[in-house]
């Protein structure tokens, strides 16, 4: 959630056309860029990672 909040609070500062504010622009970019990447991995990476470990090293059905 603080993630999208914040991505949602750099949106304007990413869309901006304004003379003079191409280094925070792209700044901005780099940060929103990084911020969604981090959520991906956190949030939906390991339990992907999860299920299919668990389908390829776990135990069966008749499993202690």
């Amino acid at each position: 959630m603080t993630a999208l909040v914040s991505s949602f609070d750099f949106g304007p500062m990413v869309m901006t056309t304004v003379a003079g504010v191409e280094m925070q622009r792209q700044l901005a970019t780099v940060v929103v860029g990084g911020l969604l990447t981090s959520t991906f991995r956190k949030l939906v990476l390991p339990p992907v990672l999860h299920v299919w470990l668990e389908g390829k090293f776990g135990r069966g059905p008749g499993g202690p």
